[in-house]
């Protein structure tokens, strides 16, 4: 069965500025980290469960799972979490930066 994703304001504002920011250096480069970014998210149609908790789940209200993106010092974080047959994309962060805090969701 297929989940329906939803991308928020918070997450969808994150990758616009990173892709801008590659955009900067690296116009091609942006266009295919943006198609990978979107391919993982549409990837969360089928099977959303197969991803891991994120280490914020430890505090989450809820059930906060992470899809990686990329490899080691250029990884991406989906975080994501899934509500009946909705998947809601919470946020997109660079997976060099510190984990998030409460408040910060």
């Amino acid at each position: 069965m297929d989940f329906t994703v939803h991308i928020t304001l918070t997450a969808l504002r994150e990758i616009e500025r990173r892709f801008a920011r590659i955009r900067r250096q690296a116009p091609r480069g942006a266009v295919r980290w943006l198609d990978r970014i979107l391919a993982a998210i549409d990837s969360l149609e089928q099977h959303p469960q197969r991803c891991s908790l994120a280490p914020e789940n430890e505090w989450y209200d809820g059930e906060l799972r992470q899809l990686v993106v990329g490899k080691r010092q250029s990884a991406y974080r989906i975080l994501f979490e899934i509500r009946g047959r909705i998947v809601f994309i919470l946020r997109v962060r660079y997976g060099s930066r510190n984990l998030l805090q409460p408040g910060d969701l």
